[in-house]
Parts: C-alpha cells; structure tokens; sequence
C-alpha cells in the first residue's frame, strides 16, 4: 500500500506543479485583471491537493523533507495556542513541557501537521468537553530499550505523549488505528490517512509511535524522536544575485503541463530556454 501510495502520490505532485505554476504566472500577469479571481481558486484548490499528496507520501515513507534544527517546545506552544482559540471552551489544554533540550532535526511542517492530528483525534473524543494535554520529557534508550521500543538505534530521544480523556479506543480497533482511511466515525463523516500520516511521518524522522487507551478512559499516544544536544549554528547565505540573467537553460521534464511552466518562468527571466520530453 506504501509503494502504491508513493507512486500515485508522485504522479500528482507532477500534474499539480504544472497547474499551480501556470496559475501563478497567470496572476502574476495583474491581480486587477478579470481572471485573477478565478486564477486564485485554481491555486488554492490546487493547494489542498498538494497537502494531501504529502499525507500520502509521509504515509508511504517517500515524502521530500525540508530539514532544518528546531526546537519542539516552541512548535507545541505554537499549535496549543491555535487549539486553545479554536477548539470549544469546554476541552482544557494543559502543557507540561519538561524536556531539556528539546531540539530535533526533520520537518517542522511535517511534525506540526502529526501533532495538529493527534489534537483533533483528541477533540473529536471529547465532546462534552475534557482535558488535552502535551507532556515531554527526555530518555535515554540503551541496546534492549530500543529494540522494544522499535526504534533503528539506541541514543537519548525526546518523549512527547498527547493525552485526552475523551471516549478512548476499543481494544479490538487498535490493531487498524495506524492503517490508511481506517475510521470509527459514521458513514459519511470525514475518514482519511489521519493517523496513518502521523505514523509516517513520525517513522520517518527515525522513531516511533504508541498509544495506550481505555474505551471510556482516553488515550494517550506516546512519540519518541531522536533528540539532538542543541541548534547548530546555520551557515551564512550568500548574497542574493540581483544582476542581469543570460544563458540558455535545457529543460527535462516527461509532464507536459510542468514543461509549459517551466519553459514561461525561465523565459520571462530572460533564459533561452530549450525543451525535451
């Protein structure tokens, strides 16, 4: 499911950089003009398109990584402050926020979208209302503590648990929890890759995921990362090149539609540009 998951998922990336590219250089031709609109609408449609491509290569394991160093605390705070003003008054956010440091290394939009998940799973199982909470710590895992926890190696990691004390999961579903549009919900309620998304994500960045649950008793789903010491410092950026743009460019590319782009943006930089398929 993985393989099939990545391959279809690849094949729309294609098809929507070549929509989303043409669309922008349509606007970019004058937000004043009477297809700029309509030009939005294929962009933004485009873009929730793309967002659940990257579901599905994180569930496949393939997605393209934006890597940087990045403190995990900060990130949770972020997301608690958009729960807090968007999640019903009656669901009590509580951070207890103990690991020193707190630093990884991966995806902060990918870690962001997996916890983002966690937290509506949590507010869909509570709602007459209850307590979300995000409690970390740090551990260090040795040769037998890995290998139970299904973990690739033995190192320190940061521990997250998110925690509700909604209705729980019934102990003959947690077998499926993690699979691909896999729900508990009525026919006609949102299913999705929920779950199995946070999953690969978290599988991706090195380490793994667990839940204990109680029907009637909530659920606490327990990530461990591999945690670094602290932020390396980032390399100085080159000045950015503000000058003339001459030179032929070969574009490679088998999509028709992502040539089309392709070809229109290096022209209109000034770029011979020659094409193959």
């Amino acid at each position: 499911v993985g393989h099939l998951a990545g391959g279809i998922a690849h094949e729309f990336n294609n098809m929507l950089t070549g929509i989303t590219g043409n669309a922008e250089l349509i606007l970019a031709e004058g937000r004043d003009k009477p297809w700029a609109e309509q030009a939005q609408s294929v962009i933004e449609a485009a873009q929730r398109a793309v967002d659940l491509t990257s579901k599905l290569l994180a569930f496949a394991r393939k997605g393209k990584f934006r890597v940087t160093c990045f403190d995990l605390h900060d990130l949770i705070r972020e997301l608690n402050s958009l729960v807090v003003l968007t999640f019903p008054r009656n669901i009590t956010v509580i951070q207890d926020l103990k690991a020193q440091p707190a630093v990884i290394r991966g995806d902060r939009n990918q870690i962001y979208q997996a916890l983002m998940n966690l937290a509506l799973n949590a507010r869909a199982a509570m709602p007459d209302g209850g307590r979300l909470s995000f409690a970390t710590t740090v551990q260090f895992l040795g040769e037998d503590a890995y290998r139970a926890h299904r973990l690739p190696k033995p190192g320190t990691y940061f521990c997250l648990a998110v925690s509700d004390t909604g209705t729980g999961i019934d102990a003959k579903l947690l077998p499926h929890i993690f699979e691909p549009f896999f729900t508990t919900k009525p026919q006609g309620q949102s299913a999705g890759l929920g779950l199995s998304m946070v999953y690969g994500t978290v599988q991706n960045h090195g380490g793994n995921i667990a839940v204990e649950t109680e029907a009637g008793r909530g659920s606490s789903f327990r990530i461990l990362l591999p945690l670094l010491s602290a932020v390396p410092d980032e390399p100085a950026r080159p000045a950015e090149d503000t000058g003339p743009r001459t030179g032929t460019v070969l574009v490679i590319e088998p999509e028709q539609l992502v040539t089309l782009f392709l070809v229109k943006l290096l022209h209109s930089h000034g770029y011979r540009v020659l094409s193959f398929r």
